[in-house]
């Protein structure tokens, strides 16, 4: 088993490996922000961005924001992952957009200032009006691809390693089904009503593709 823990303070693509003790843990939440715990002898400061990779989980990719001296002379560290600003809770009223517009306008007044990038694919269905009251921009985002999906569009949405906010359509055919002709969807939810993924099945019952949104 491999793990590796890579840090930069600066968002840039020049991380250095960082010796880490082997007491590291990961916690993931559909709509919480994953945190990572770690420990080292290395003096890192908070807000440093970190990778760790290992064949146990997928990479996590983070920030620093919290740090703790020890009387053994190393340090522990609890980290979060950049869904983090998304746990923002916003009150908006969108008229004549679509989703990806919505996504696009969240980004520029709420996400600016973030280490985070916005990778956008333009989706076609006009909404006439929709209205978000009290609720973080992660749940937005959910109940935009919910009304993607009750269009017969299927969306993908991640934050990758590289702090890319990706949010796209798939293509209109998957393995030569048409989705628009597709019989029947299966739309999967946390209990938090998170969007987590999607089931879509041919007129025989046949599973054509099931997708996975991971957070």
């Amino acid at each position: 088993m491999t793990t590796e823990l890579y840090t930069t303070f600066k968002k840039t693509n020049s991380f250095k490996k960082t010796p880490i003790f082997a007491d590291w843990n990961i916690k993931r939440d559909w709509n919480k922000a994953g945190s990572l715990t770690f420990s080292s002898y290395s003096d890192l400061e908070e807000g440093t961005h970190v990778k760790l990779v290992s064949s146990r989980h997928r990479t996590f990719a983070g920030q620093i924001v919290k740090k703790t001296s020890t009387k053994n002379d190393f340090y522990k560290y609890e980290c979060l992952d950049y869904k983090r600003y998304l746990l923002r809770e916003v009150s908006e009223t969108f008229k004549k957009k679509t989703t990806h517009q919505i996504v696009k306008l969240l980004f520029k007044r709420y996400l600016g200032s973030s280490p985070l990038k916005l990778s956008l694919k333009k989706t076609k269905t006009v909404f006439s009006s929709l209205t978000f009251k009290d609720i973080t921009i992660l749940e937005v985002i959910s109940q935009l691809i919910s009304l993607e999906f009750q269009k017969g569009t299927l969306i993908y949405f991640n934050i990758d390693e590289n702090a890319n906010l990706i949010y796209k359509p798939y293509p209109e055919e998957m393995k030569g089904y048409s989705i628009s002709s597709a019989i029947s969807f299966v739309n999967n939810t946390d209990y938090s009503d998170i969007q987590t993924g999607y089931e879509l099945y041919d007129e025989n019952g046949k599973l054509i593709k099931n997708i996975v949104i991971k957070l």
